[in-house]
C-alpha cells in the first residue's frame, strides 16, 4: 500500500489547500490516548508507582502494535476520515534524560506514520501533555524536568501539591473510590507542582532568575530540551510529505503568570488556590483554603499538606520566594513581599501572549521548519482562557499557522454527566436552561474560538484555517 500518499497541504486565508489548489476539509480522529502512558514496564497509568522507573520505560507500540496498525487505519479511512492528529509526548521521545532520545521509539513512530500515508490520511503530529507530566496526575514531560529545576515529584502527593492517581487508586477495588475522588483535570492545573511548572516552562527568566540550569534560565533550558525532542521527531518524518506539521503543545498551561500572589484562580470544582497559597505548599506550610462545586460556589474549606512536606529537593529553595515574590514571617505565616511579582514584566502589565506564548510559538515554527520549510504549525492557547475570551493569539503569529483550539461541555466534562435540560458554564457561572439554550451557548463557544482563527495575524495576512482538535 505504499504506493499512495495524499501528499502535502498548504494553507490560504481560511482554507486548507492541496498541491492542485484544491481546498480540502480535514477531517479526523486523534491516534489515542494510550499514548499518554508507557507501554513497558505495565502498559497502565493506574497501577500504583513512585515512577522510580522513570527513565527506562518504553512508549514502543503506543498507540498501537505494528502488527495491527494496518487494521486500525483503515477503519479509519473506511469511515471517511482524511486526517490523524498523532500524540506523542516528550517523555516518549526523551524519557532516559536530557538531549537522550529513543531511537527506538522514533523508529517506531516513522512507521506510524508511513503507514498512515499508505491509508490516504494527513498527519499532524501532537506533543501531548495533560497537566505537565504523569508524575503531577496527566502525562506528557518527563520526569527528570522536576528534577531539574529542583522538584521532588515523590512528594507530590503526600503534600497535595498534585491530584496523583497511582499514589491513591487501589486497583484491585475498582470503581469509584473514598481515597480517590474525581478530580477534574482543570484542578490540577491550580495545584503546586502544575503551576510551578508551567510559571517556569513559560516564564522562567522573568518571574525566576535566579534559577540557572546549565547556565540558562529554566525556561530558557526547559523549552531548550522540548524543542530538541520536537526536532528529533521532525528529522525521523521530514520525507514523508501527507506529514503537514506539527501541534505546538497540547494544552498548555499559564502557571501564574498574570495573577497577584494573594487572589485566588477561576472557580472549576475542588480546592481553590492564590499563588501565595502555591507557593506555601510546596515549601512545607500548611494551607486552609475554600472547596468549590461547579455551579455552587464555595462549599467548605480543606487543609492542604497537613504533614507539611516541602516539595524541594534537599539543597534547593522556592525560586519565587527568592526573586522577592513572598517569605515566611517570624511568626511561620507566608507573606506576599511582592503581591504583583507574577503580574509585570519590564515594569507593564504581563500579558501571557504576546510576551511568554508569541516567542514560545516562534520557537516551535523556527524548530521545526530547519527540518522541512512547509510545515504547517498548529496551534494551541491556554484553553480555559481561549473559551473565556481573555487570550487569544499574539500577533504576529508565524506564517502558516493553524488555530488548533479545543472545545469542550466544561460542565460536563467536569461533572461527568450531561443534562440536556440544564447546563452550567463554569468558566461564567452562567446557567443555560433546556436544549434551545443549550444550543446557543455551545455556539457562541464556538464561535469565539472561529474568532481566534479569523483575527490570527501571520505577517502575511489575516484569518488562519481553524481546525478543533478535540471536542466533546
Amino acid at each position: 500500500m505504499d504506493h499512495f500518499s495524499p501528499g502535502k497541504l498548504s494553507i490560504d486565508g481560511r482554507w486548507f489547500r492541496d498541491s492542485h489548489g484544491r481546498a480540502r476539509w480535514l477531517r479526523g480522529v486523534n491516534l489515542g490516548g494510550d499514548c499518554k502512558v508507557p507501554a513497558v514496564p505495565d502498559g497502565h497509568s493506574w497501577r500504583g508507582s513512585d515512577f522510580a522507573d522513570h527513565r527506562s520505560v518504553s512508549f514502543v507500540g503506543r498507540p498501537v502494535p505494528l502488527a495491527e496498525i494496518d487494521s486500525h487505519l483503515a477503519r479509519i479511512a473506511g469511515w471517511g476520515f482524511n486526517c490523524l492528529r498523532l500524540l506523542t509526548t516528550w517523555e516518549a521521545v526523551a524519557h532516559a534524560g536530557p538531549g537522550e532520545m529513543d531511537a527506538e521509539y522514533l523508529d517506531y513512530l516513522r512507521t506510524v506514520c508511513r503507514r498512515a500515508g499508505a491509508h490516504g490520511l494527513h498527519v499532524f503530529i501532537d506533543f501531548h501533555q495533560d497537566v505537565w507530566s504523569r508524575m503531577s496526575g496527566g502525562d506528557g514531560a518527563p520526569g527528570w524536568t522536576f528534577e531539574a529545576v529542583g522538584l521532588d515529584f515523590t512528594r507530590f502527593d503526600a503534600a497535595d501539591a498534585a491530584h496523583v492517581m497511582q499514589y491513591r487508586y487501589d486497583p484491585a477495588l475498582g470503581g469509584r473510590q473514598p481515597a480517590y475522588p474525581q478530580m477534574s483535570w482543570g484542578s490540577n492545573y491550580r495545584l503546586p507542582a502544575n503551576a510551578i511548572m508551567w510559571s517556569l516552562f513559560f516564564a522562567g527568566h522573568e518571574f525566576a532568575p535566579g534559577l540557572r540550569i546549565e547556565g540558562r534560565s529554566a525556561s530558557d533550558w526547559l523549552q531548550g530540551q522540548y524543542l530538541a525532542a520536537m526536532r528529533a521527531v521532525a528529522e525521523r518524518v521530514a520525507d514523508l510529505d501527507h506529514v503537514i506539521g506539527f501541534d505546538s503543545l497540547n494544552e498548555p498551561g499559564s502557571g501564574w503568570i498574570g495573577q497577584r500572589l494573594e487572589k485566588a484562580a477561576g472557580l472549576l470544582s475542588g480546592p481553590v488556590l492564590s499563588p501565595l497559597d502555591g507557593l506555601a505548599i510546596a515549601s512545607g506550610i500548611p494551607r486552609d483554603v475554600p472547596v468549590a462545586a461547579l455551579g455552587r460556589g464555595v462549599t467548605g474549606m480543606r487543609r492542604l499538606n497537613p504533614g507539611g512536606v516541602p516539595i524541594w529537593l534537599p539543597g534547593h529553595e522556592c525560586p519565587f520566594r527568592a526573586a522577592g515574590a513572598w517569605d515566611v514571617g517570624a511568626d511561620g505565616v507566608p507573606v506576599a513581599v511582592n503581591p504583583d511579582h507574577f503580574c509585570n514584566v519590564a515594569g507593564r502589565p504581563a500579558s501571557m501572549e504576546q510576551d511568554f506564548m508569541g516567542p514560545f510559538f516562534h520557537k516551535v515554527a523556527d524548530t521545526m521548519r530547519a527540518v522541512r520549510a512547509d510545515w504547517l504549525l498548529f496551534a494551541e492557547v491556554d484553553p480555559f482562557a481561549a473559551l473565556r475570551g481573555s487570550h487569544g493569539f499574539p500577533d504576529p503569529m508565524p506564517p502558516a499557522t493553524v488555530n488548533a483550539s479545543h472545545w469542550y461541555d466544561l460542565g460536563a466534562l467536569v461533572t461527568k454527566r450531561f443534562d440536556p435540560r440544564r447546563s452550567v458554564d463554569p468558566l461564567s457561572g452562567k446557567v443555560h436552561t433546556g436544549p434551545d439554550a443549550i444550543r446557543a451557548a455551545y455556539k457562541a463557544q464556538l464561535e469565539r474560538l472561529r474568532a481566534l482563527g479569523d483575527g490570527l495575524r501571520d505577517g502575511l495576512g489575516v484569518g488562519a484555517p481553524t481546525l478543533i482538535g478535540e471536542f466533546g
